[in-house]
């Protein structure tokens, strides 16, 4: 069985094909790329920005390949950037998805709508409104090595990058989240559905809600994300 390496962007994925130090073109939205390193069968997937194309992609991929862990490398916005700051990694212990139940004025309640997305036994049963994440020790299970200086935190996945300090700070006391994203919870939903493992690791671009570029350091994550994932092959 394969390990499936996925990111949102062909960015991110040129990023941990050069942190491999695997001489591989990043593969096209969507379609699989099978390669062979360090005794290693991965499966490479891009799986364009967003939760839409996430669910989409990872869904399909999932339904078509034998896959034993599933890992998602990836760049972030940070809630605290004393304790997630610009450049480091973090690995998602939770991915919550903030936008899914009943809204009203500035809080959204997702058992108020009745409806669970899912029934997941290995999840607790009904999946409401987050995804557990496996712990990073999955990674050396599948035979790769876990990367120095990770900080564990829960992270929230949105449709909207959120750039306001107002919402910000209401989303971090809300669900204690450390860092935001755009695909997490739909990756991590479509591998708790195919009972596969699956590790979530970002490094941190951006600080959420601002929006001046001049506070973003997109290739300084990019940068980072490759020196994780150097870290991930024996």
């Amino acid at each position: 069985m394969a390990i499936l390496l996925c990111t949102a962007t062909a960015k991110e994925m040129k990023a941990v094909l050069k942190g491999l130090s695997l001489a591989e073109s990043s593969p096209v939205q969507g379609q699989i790329k099978a390669v062979s390193h360090q005794n290693h069968e991965f499966l490479l997937l891009v799986t364009g920005v967003g939760p839409v194309n996430a669910a989409l992609n990872m869904g399909a991929a999932l339904k078509v390949n034998r896959v034993s862990l599933v890992v998602n490398p990836g760049i972030a916005g940070s809630f605290d950037l004393e304790q997630a700051p610009m450049g480091s990694a973090v690995a998602a212990s939770t991915e919550i998805w903030p936008e899914y139940g009943v809204r009203e004025d500035n809080r959204v309640e997702p058992r108020d709508i009745g409806l669970a997305q899912a029934h997941i036994p290995e999840q607790g049963g009904p999946v409401w409104d987050r995804v557990f994440l496996s712990n990073t020790d999955m990674l050396a299970k599948a035979g790769l090595a876990v990367p120095s200086g990770l900080v564990s935190g829960v992270s929230l996945t949105v449709a909207g990058v959120t750039a306001d300090a107002q919402r910000a700070a209401f989303l971090k006391e809300r669900h204690g989240a450390l860092m935001e994203n755009m695909e997490g919870f739909s990756v991590a939903y479509a591998a708790a559905l195919s009972e596969t493992p699956c590790v979530e690791i970002r490094t941190i671009s951006n600080p959420v809600g601002v929006r001046d570029a001049d506070a973003w350091d997109i290739s300084g994550a990019l940068k980072a994300l490759s020196a994780i994932a150097g870290q991930l092959v024996k």
